[in-house]
């Protein structure tokens, strides 16, 4: 938080710690969450509450714009296996079968959407039979567009 000492600014441990974890470390993130954060703070001591009030912007910017993109980029059939995706996602990424599962077909015929998502930067294989999202929150970012 060095760019925050240099403005008089400093953080307590706690709220450097949330911000990583709501960012899932990804650098962008990172930049949203501090800078939703800064913007909200009452004074120049950023502490846990300024992150959880910060959140509420960072996420609604990260929804709007970033994650947007993202899932504006998919067709409708790549939706249904992001949405399914994510329905069963775990800290290890989700399992195909189970997506499978869940769009009740079987993973030979959904394997070309697999790897159309996989190109488009989408998704990734974290390992055989194992799909994750390239970026940390797109599963939640899905799951708060069915709600």
């Amino acid at each position: 938080m060095a760019p925050a000492a240099s403005q008089g600014v400093n953080w307590t441990d706690e709220a450097s710690e949330r911000v990583l974890e709501l960012s899932g470390c990804y650098p962008y993130f990172i930049q949203e969450f501090g800078a939703c954060t800064w913007n909200v703070a009452q004074t120049n001591h950023i502490d846990l509450d300024a992150v959880e009030h910060g959140r509420v912007s960072a996420i609604a910017h990260l929804d709007a714009g970033f994650f947007k993109s993202r899932w504006d980029r998919a067709t409708t059939k790549q939706k249904e296996y992001l949405t399914a995706m994510a329905a069963v996602e775990t800290p290890l990424g989700s399992a195909t079968s189970d997506i499978a599962r869940r769009l009740d077909t079987p993973s030979n015929k959904l394997a070309p959407r697999r790897a159309e998502l996989i190109a488009r930067g989408l998704i990734y294989a974290t390992r055989h039979g194992r799909v994750a999202f390239t970026v940390p929150g797109m599963g939640a970012f899905i799951t708060r567009q069915q709600t």
